[in-house]
């Protein structure tokens, strides 16, 4: 068994209410599980500045090189509603997921230009002979 903690760290920008593949996860293990955890900011590029941050928890397993998601219920936000009482609320987060890999598509707000970042942590299991996953920030837990 071979476990990982990955951080992944990045920032996008979006332009309407189109969703776009941005934040792309490493490859999933050929067999095991998996979790995506953290934070997502979304930030409008106008005056005045509303945000909406996103809490993910994403999870599944993974069997012979096919992953699959536990839950899909979106995630938690702040403010609870998402933005609406503000009358600023991005569409926010899905998932796709191909095989081992996992990617988080944003959508942002019909003619709104939005800067997003994210700060996540991926944790693996891998089980059996799966092949370790490159992990940048060295030994897991």
């Amino acid at each position: 068994m071979n476990v990982h903690r990955i951080p992944v760290r990045g920032s996008f920008q979006t332009a309407g209410n189109t969703p776009t593949r941005a934040i792309v996860i490493p490859l999933l293990p050929m067999d095991g599980a998996f979790s995506v955890s953290g934070t997502i900011l979304a930030v409008d590029d106008a005056t005045p500045r509303s945000s909406v941050e996103f809490y993910p928890r994403f999870g599944g397993n993974v069997v012979a090189g096919n992953a699959t998601e536990n839950d899909n219920a979106g995630p938690a936000t702040q403010p609870q509603d998402g933005g609406t009482a503000q009358a600023w609320a991005p569409a926010g987060l899905k998932t796709s997921i191909k095989g081992r890999q996992l990617e988080i598509i944003l959508t942002g707000i019909d003619g709104k230009t939005i800067a997003w970042a994210w700060a996540l942590e991926v944790v693996t299991i891998a089980l059996g002979s799966s092949a370790p996953v490159a992990n940048p920030s060295g030994p897991g837990p």
